[in-house]
């Protein structure tokens, strides 16, 4: 993936009035990171009857400084009285954070991870008056910097690359969860990119080449071992058949032998006791 060297900064802005190019406002993140979220624009002229509220955005009314209600303004021409202003527009677009974070490995060696996140403002009146751009920025910011050093803590420099391109389940449920009171929908979570220290990379190169190399090497001895097995089993086959006939013949002998013992062996005579004329 692409390093983020700028962490994306969630803002709100001031303009002089309700402008005409509102999305590209919000769609454009400038260099230094920053993405407004909450447009204010200034005050309505006393004279004024109209507001001409732009599409593709939500407009927080007020009424005397006070929230109104309805509190939503619709798209196109409103007439409404001078003491009704726009206070806040509020973007409803598809919207992504950027956030480069370094942390340790469980064997301590640092990594740059890049977050991605994509979110959107679902409810513009919680997210204004619950929380705000600024506190939104600052909350996300420490939530997500908790989670991954987390997250990579548990891992070793080896696993820690296991993260890229992964959708992380856990964590897009962790900030659904965490920001659900102030009206906004994460929609994706993943890290698009987990650099190593120069060595370690390079270190990581030489045992990928290693290993590419040692699998031919492997596959190679372990033919040569099943062609010197084919080229023996004739052999073996011989040997083994030598053996059973030996093992019968020595069977034989035995059984043979076993039969000419009681042959062999002669039966013997009774020995009579002395007579008494004898004596």
């Amino acid at each position: 993936g692409t390093w983020a060297l700028v962490r994306t900064s969630l803002t709100q802005m001031r303009v002089d009035s309700i402008p005409e190019d509102v999305l590209s406002l919000f769609s454009t993140t400038c260099d230094d990171g920053e993405l407004p979220l909450v447009l204010i624009p200034g005050p309505r002229a006393m004279t004024s009857f109209f507001i001409q509220v732009p599409s593709g955005c939500v407009c927080l009314l007020q009424r005397f400084g006070r929230r109104a209600t309805p509190e939503v303004a619709a798209p196109g021409l409103n007439f409404l009285p001078a003491y009704y202003r726009v206070a806040y527009i509020v973007s409803s677009q598809t919207c992504t954070y950027d956030a480069p974070i370094c942390c340790p490995t469980k064997d301590d060696v640092r990594v740059d991870v890049d977050v991605l996140l994509v979110f959107r403002i679902v409810n513009a009146p919680d997210f204004v008056y619950q929380l705000g751009a600024k506190g939104f920025d600052a909350m996300l910011g420490s939530l997500l910097d908790n989670a991954v050093r987390r997250r990579v803590r548990a891992l070793s420099y080896l696993e820690v690359r296991s993260l890229y391109a992964n959708q992380n389940a856990d964590l897009l449920e962790l900030l659904n969860k965490e920001f659900s009171f102030a009206g906004v929908e994460f929609q994706d979570a993943k890290v698009t990119a987990v650099h190593l220290p120069e060595a370690f990379e390079h270190c990581l190169e030489t045992l990928t080449k290693l290993e590419k190399a040692r699998v031919p090497s492997e596959q190679k001895a372990l033919f040569a071992l099943l062609e010197i097995k084919e080229a023996a089993e004739p052999e073996l086959d011989g040997l083994v058949m030598v053996r059973q006939k030996g093992e019968e013949i020595i069977r034989m002998a035995e059984a043979a032998k076993a039969a000419m013992l009681p042959e062999m062996t002669l039966p013997q005579q009774p020995t009579e006791p002395p007579s008494e004329a004898a004596l």
